[in-house]
């Protein structure tokens, strides 16, 4: 079984068991972590992300490619479409992500799996509509780990450890200086 793992939080990276993957344009590298989010999308949502500025037949034949070079890059099947209109990741993959690590541990494992901003330095040219979705969910995962660490905060105040308390305000300080 192949084994796929994505770091989304900081600097995005993909591996396909040891080798790192490399995308030979964005928007196809874009398109692989909208999936690794979402899991499954329609081909109509997807051209809407990604194309919504071109006609309907160019973007189709666009959002084609792009299936293609992941699958190529990857060298198997990582994306399938069970139904025409649907393209789903492949469940015969063994992947792993950090987001998921971020959030199913809880405590100070959780705080040390953000390793910085959902799709850090990431920019996908003509593509506005998935621009917004990244902003809205780097949005969620900094509410998310805020919350983690005031939490951690609390915790670390009740038990009286003032120094690893003043470090996980510095965090906080460190994402809003106000």
């Amino acid at each position: 079984m192949t084994s796929i793992y994505a770091k989304l939080l900081g600097t995005p990276m993909v591996k396909k068991d040891t080798e790192e993957i490399i995308f030979p344009y964005g928007k196809a590298e874009a398109l692989f972590y909208y999936m690794l989010v979402k899991k499954r999308a329609s081909r109509d949502v997807l051209v809407d992300l990604f194309w919504s500025n071109i006609t309907l037949v160019t973007a189709k034949k666009n959002l084609r490619n792009a299936v293609y070079i992941i699958k190529k890059a990857f060298k198997e099947d990582v994306l399938v479409s069970p139904q025409r209109t649907i393209i789903e990741l492949n469940s015969n993959i063994d992947l792993k992500l950090d987001i998921d690590k971020f959030h199913s541990c809880i405590g100070i494992s959780s705080i040390e799996a953000y390793s910085g901003e959902f799709l850090e330095g990431f920019y996908v040219k003509a593509a506005e509509n998935f621009e917004e979705w990244m902003l809205t969910v780097r949005s969620e995962k900094r509410d998310a780990y805020t919350r983690k660490l005031y939490i951690e905060i609390e915790s670390l105040l009740e038990s009286k450890d003032w120094h690893e308390a003043e470090r996980y305000c510095n965090k906080i300080i460190e994402i809003d200086s106000f």
